[in-house]
């Protein structure tokens, strides 16, 4: 029996198997601690991103180091050489400098003279002469003036009889009836909130301290009662923006009240952008309680043109009809890869991304305010060999590095843009970013840091409805009070016909910003 058992211990077969058997445990368990050890790269790459932003710098300025120091041995010579348009593009730091006052401001003249010694000379006792004056200004201000508008209607009746009845003047038309609020108020409120970002509550403590006591309750239903008024321009600002090639679009995150207390929803904030150069700017914001595609679908949806955006899946349906095309932006794509630079170990490779990125920039910043058969050839002869050069490296580039890396996905996600990234250069008019709309958003932002919340979906709708006229204000350098101010006033007694004529790009000279 031992011998029996000795022959077993030693079989050559039982040992090959033992051994196979430890082979497969060892690849085993050498393929789970590589997937941990991706995994835990994965999320302490994604631990330092959110460290940077809740504590690091948010410009999106993208500095690239020394040549010695980014690129090392991996990727010297992928080193992308910089063409002839980027050499000759030169930058220079704007001196600061104080603008003047501005001629029309009135003037107070407060003379400063000199004493009755010293207007004789100390030479010959004689009097000095006044030869000229000199002038040093200071801007004051006046806390806002209230006052209240009265209007007086006389009564006449006959003093011989009493059945001539009672006449008076009809009381004027307002735009909200009973209200106690005129056209400068609702105007200032409605500029102070959605452009100023000050919420109502901390107005009327402005407005309490220059003795005017209001309930915020009548004050928020009479503004959401004028934007209502205000809807109709806004309608036709969205037919204005869709008669356009092109529409830059994006959204953001609205907060509202929920229907307990305490809770809380988000709501979105569309925003659709006519710039350029066939029309009148135009800006509007659609409103909806959620962000699925049913949004952009129901403004989009007979639209034929153009349409600059993220790479948001729900525009997909309107790219598949073929009467869209889609252009992407290339701010998106340089994210990923300026993520990947600060955080990836294997950053070299995302500098020269950002190195080919930033080829194409400069020669946008080169071609600005060309016309758009200009933008076009200069396109098509700079920026179509950095494309060209820069798609062959991203395809090198595939199954180098893990696609769930930080740089894997800045290069997914350029090549699986790569059709939309590269369509502005088939059209002068085109842009190489959605800055437009991002910019146009910004606002927003701000003041839902200090509003915290819209309120009810009454309160984003009309959020939606003077953002739309605040943006188009700004976009063609109209002063918003005032335009507000105007056409408020008239409203009430202009024609639904003419209201065409009260859009801010008609009012440039009138209200200049």
């Amino acid at each position: 029996m031992e011998g029996a058992q000795k022959h077993t211990d030693h079989d050559p077969q039982s040992l090959h198997s033992l051994l196979h058997a430890q082979q497969q445990t060892i690849t085993s368990q050498h393929r789970e601690i590589q997937t941990q050890s991706e995994r835990i790269a994965e999320l302490e790459q994604q631990l330092e991103w959110l460290k940077r932003q809740v504590f690091g710098r948010k410009s999106e300025r993208f500095a690239l180091p020394g040549q010695a120091e980014l690129f090392a041995s991996e990727a010297l010579d992928e080193v992308p050489a910089p063409t002839e348009a980027s050499e000759q593009i030169t930058y220079q730091r704007r001196k600061p400098k104080r603008n003047p006052l501005p001629k029309d401001l009135p003037r107070e003249r407060i003379e400063l003279d000199v004493a009755d010694a010293d207007k004789v000379c100390p030479c010959c006792a004689g009097p000095r002469r006044r030869i000229g004056e000199e002038t040093t200004e200071e801007l004051a201000f006046q806390p806002a003036k209230f006052w209240v508008r009265e209007y007086i209607r006389p009564k006449y009746a006959c003093p011989a009889c009493e059945e001539g009845g009672v006449v008076s003047a009809p009381a004027p038309v307002r735009l909200i009836p009973k209200s106690l609020f005129g056209p400068e108020v609702l105007a200032q409120l409605y500029v102070s909130k959605y452009e100023d970002h000050i919420p109502l509550h901390r107005q009327l403590k402005i407005f309490r301290r220059e003795g005017i006591e209001l309930s915020e309750s009548t004050v928020n239903e009479a503004v959401l009662r004028g934007a209502q008024r205000l809807a109709p321009l806004v309608d036709l600002l969205k037919s204005q923006v869709l008669a356009g090639q092109r529409v830059f679009t994006d959204d953001t995150t609205l907060v509202l009240k929920g229907n307990t207390p305490g809770e809380r929803c988000q709501a979105r904030l569309w925003v659709y952008i006519r710039q350029g150069e066939e029309g009148p700017p135009a800006t509007f914001f659609e409103f909806t309680t959620d962000r699925c595609r049913d949004g952009p679908l129901g403004v989009l949806g007979t639209y034929e043109g153009y349409l600059q955006a993220d790479a948001y899946p729900g525009y997909d349906g309107l790219y598949a009809s073929g009467r869209v095309i889609e252009i992407a932006c290339w701010d998106h794509c340089r994210r990923y890869f300026e993520k990947a630079a600060t955080l990836h170990k294997k950053a070299g490779r995302a500098h020269v991304a950002l190195t080919y990125i930033r080829r194409l920039y400069l020669i946008e910043r080169e071609i600005k305010g060309q016309t758009p058969e200009a933008r076009f050839w200069a396109r098509r002869r700079q920026s179509l060999p950095v494309l060209k050069d820069f798609k062959d490296w991203l395809d090198g580039q595939v199954g180098a590095v893990s696609t769930k890396s930080l740089f894997g996905e800045a290069v997914t996600y350029a090549l699986n843009q790569w059709q939309a990234l590269v369509e502005y250069v088939n059209h002068g008019l085109l842009e190489i970013s959605n800055a437009t709309a991002e910019n146009t958003l910004r606002p927003v932002a701000v003041s839902r840091k200090n509003w915290l919340f819209a309120g009810s979906e009454r309160g984003g709708q009309t959020a939606a409805v003077l953002f739309s006229l605040l943006a188009t204000c700004k976009q063609n350098q109209v002063n918003p009070w005032q335009w507000l101010s105007y056409v408020l006033e008239r409203l009430p007694t202009t024609h639904l016909a003419e209201y065409p004529s009260l859009l801010p790009f008609h009012f440039k000279d009138q209200f200049p910003l």
